[in-house]
């Protein structure tokens, strides 16, 4: 257990140090319109600005008081902030967070997409869950004001909160631990089985380190557990600011 816990945190601090921003869509498929021009650049979190050119106020206390992994902000969050704001595939939908961590992705979402509903979901400590809360009620004015959020905890595999109906999933780097790779295909499979033509967006960062570790690349395992789940995976763009560890935007729908 402890040496799985240290190759984590060595995974994770090399993605850390990657800071991949720019999304370049594979050429074969069609482009999304191109989010606004803004004159600001990143966050200190290394999101995008809201539409608005606003941006938000997030607590991310890394691995602090027992946060783990989930207590920071990590480059595929922006990556994901950045595909949904250009795709404007959040508009109007029921949306849903797995592995909210600190709600970064969420909240973005809340303040800038115009969705209907926002639920971010974690199952790390309370803590974790008090910062994401944190987050939603700091940043809440600038949420439309119909638009509800709230979070909920929720352990992926575990049959709490599946039957809640939602239009899209989204998660960013929830794919880095292959060990956890089932039972989040499980969540998701149940999740888009509830609401018909559902789908999932996820923002998957490449480690090489991991993969050569494992002796099987990360998004290959992921891919296995998803078609055992009856799941399709379909890679729609990709984050390339830096090369050596550019970030996969999947969308993921039930077979």
């Amino acid at each position: 257990m402890a040496s799985k816990m240290l190759l984590l945190l060595v995974v994770a601090a090399i993605g850390e140090a990657l800071n991949p921003s720019d999304l370049k869509l594979r050429p074969e498929m069609p482009g999304p319109p191109a989010a606004p021009p803004s004159s600001s650049g990143s966050d200190e979190h290394g999101l995008p600005p809201l539409p608005s050119g606003e941006a938000l106020d997030l607590k991310a206390p890394g691995w602090a008081m027992g946060m783990g992994t989930g207590g920071r902000v990590w480059p595929a969050a922006g990556a994901l902030c950045r595909y949904l704001a250009a795709a404007d595939v959040c508009r109007d939908q029921r949306v849903l967070e797995l592995g909210c961590g600190t709600g970064a992705v969420g909240v973005f979402c809340a303040a800038g997409l115009g969705p209907k509903s926002v639920v971010l979901t974690e199952g790390g400590s309370i803590g974790l869950r008090a910062v994401a809360a944190r987050n939603v009620e700091v940043n809440r004015p600038l949420f439309f004001e119909s638009t509800p959020v709230h979070i909920e905890k929720h352990s992926w595999g575990a049959e709490d909160l599946l039957k809640a109906p939602c239009d899209l999933v989204v998660g960013s780097d929830v794919t880095y631990d292959r060990d956890a790779h089932g039972d989040l295909c499980a969540s998701l499979a149940a999740l888009l089985k509830v609401s018909e033509g559902s789908a999932a967006i996820l923002a998957h960062q490449h480690r090489k380190l991991a993969s050569v570790l494992s002796g099987e690349g990360q998004l290959a395992h992921f891919l296995e557990c998803a078609e055992a789940a009856d799941l399709a995976v379909e890679e729609v763009a990709v984050d390339e600011r830096n090369p050596a560890a550019p970030v996969s935007l999947l969308r993921i729908t039930p077979k």
